[in-house]
This record gives structure tokens, C-alpha cells and sequence, in this order.
């Protein structure tokens, strides 16, 4: 498992962890997100505060070319979300 922040918003209480085929975002205690590099999916295991919803669309701008408005779509449907390979080829751990 490998644990890094979010570019560009180092000081916000979210972490990006990489553990084998996912990379999960958590806010705070809590796994929000989880990009599944294999299926190239995202989903979303809930509605949550405006500072998690700020987390949620860092993590979506710095790894996919969708936003917090789309994945809050699919949750609503509960349905993950097809975002294709993360931006910049990034490897997985």
C-alpha cells in the first residue's frame, strides 16, 4: 500500500492510496472513492460534506477528465462510473 496527497492540495485532510488494483481516496477516516485500474472505473460510496465533495473533485480533476457532478450521478443510479486509463498513463502500485 502506498499513500500520497492530492496534487496541488497537499494540506487537505484526503489521502490517495494505492493498493494493488485500486486507488482509493479517502477524506479524512473515510474510503469516498474507489478507481478500479482494471475495470477503468469509478465509484463513489456516498453523498457527503462540502469538504469530502471538494476532495472528491481534486481527486476527479487529477485523475480523470470528469468531475464531482458526474460521479454524484452514478451514485445516484449506484452505478460506477467509466472514466477509461487515469490521466498521464500514471502506473499503478
Amino acid at each position: 500500500m502506498k499513500t500520497e496527497r492530492l496534487k496541488g492540495h497537499e494540506q487537505a485532510q484526503a489521502q490517495i492510496i494505492r493498493q494493488g488494483n485500486e486507488i482509493i481516496l479517502r477524506s479524512y477516516t473515510t474510503n469516498v472513492l474507489f478507481y478500479n485500474v482494471i475495470e477503468q472505473t469509478v465509484y463513489c460510496t456516498g453523498r457527503y460534506s462540502m469538504t469530502t465533495i471538494k476532495h472528491i473533485g481534486y481527486f476527479m480533476r487529477q485523475f480523470t477528465d470528469f468531475d464531482y457532478h458526474d460521479i454524484k450521478a452514478c451514485y445516484m443510479k449506484d452505478a460506477s462510473l467509466y472514466v477509461g486509463f487515469i490521466k498521464g498513463g500514471v502506473k499503478h502500485a
